[in-house]
């Protein structure tokens, strides 16, 4: 890999950007703020390389390597119950510009590797219905507005 395919720092995506991480589970984050944030079991892991991260622009990167770089919250990010919330530095590599199609591809493939909470909403016909509404999208903008959180869980209908 060449030094100058790595971008620097995530603050030079475009936000919002959607993340579809290798076991399927996909995510649109606002800012790098929430895009860096995670759980320190994650990075042991390596939960986070290979992760594709496809911004406003539908510039796609690859996760090569993620690292942490401190604690999350209160008491350094440490819980009694979970993964310490941690905040993290990744290693980008730059994957060119995608199509659309390619992107809505890319989320109905993830949806495939990882269906159970696609399933779960009866409502929308689980993954085949998530796939329809995925394909339907004519811009990014309306497939962030489709898989922010809470449209999976039913809280908006569109």
């Amino acid at each position: 890999m060449e030094p100058t395919d790595l971008v620097k720092t995530v603050d030079d995506l475009k936000y919002p950007v959607i993340t579809v991480s290798r076991p399927g589970y996909i995510d649109v984050q606002e800012s790098p703020e929430s895009l860096t944030t995670g759980y320190a079991r994650r990075v042991r892991k390596r939960w986070y390389e290979g992760m594709t991260i496809v911004d406003r622009d539908l510039e796609r990167y690859s996760v090569v390597e993620a690292r942490i770089v401190g604690g999350v919250g209160p008491f350094w990010g440490y819980s009694l119950m979970y993964s310490r919330r941690v905040r993290l530095i990744f290693d980008l590599e730059s994957r060119g510009l995608a199509a659309l199609d390619e992107l809505r591809e890319l989320v109905c493939r993830a949806m495939k590797r990882d269906p159970h909470l696609w399933e779960s909403t009866l409502h929308e016909d689980g993954v085949r219905g998530w796939k329809a509404k995925v394909r339907q999208c004519g811009d990014v903008a309306e497939l962030h507005a489709l898989l922010r959180p809470g449209m999976a869980l039913g809280a908006a209908s569109r």
